[in-house]
């Protein structure tokens, strides 16, 4: 009975050994797979859970632009007033990114609201390191 334990505890080690050994190998190639239809369809999922969970963000954040353009009392009603369309629209984007991810409608897996995501300079910015290449 031990002599079984023994052998899957190695075979374990072995595997996990093997796993870490191929693993840089597996992503050497993502540049050349960020263009696929694979990583847009992941992508286009991804996206739509993240605005169907954050579309709410819109009200205050829309209430914040609308102070900053107005008054408080004003900002506060106008920016609750767009904030709701606003974050019914992004929630219901969502809703359709999800349910619509394996197809490239609309074409090339584009979103259909702009910006992509409801804080873009936290959940959109591109990464320069990834997607953009030194001269050098």
């Amino acid at each position: 009975m031990s002599h079984s334990w023994k052998t899957l505890v190695a075979a374990l080690f072995a595997a996990v050994l093997l796993l870490n050994l191929s693993a840089p190998g597996a992503f050497a190639d993502d540049v050349s797979r960020d263009a696929s239809d694979s990583s847009k369809m992941m992508e286009k999922l991804a996206r739509g859970f993240v605005n169907l969970l954050t579309g709410v963000v819109e009200i205050p954040k829309n209430i914040a632009r609308e102070w900053r353009r107005t008054d408080p009392f004003t900002g506060t009603i106008i920016g609750t007033i767009k904030g709701i369309g606003w974050g019914w629209g992004r929630t219901m984007s969502g809703a359709y990114d999800i349910v619509t991810f394996p197809l490239p409608i609309p074409e090339g897996y584009v979103p259909l609201m702009e910006p992509e995501y409801v804080m873009t300079d936290v959940w959109g910015a591109t990464i320069p390191e990834v997607t953009e290449f030194p001269d050098w």
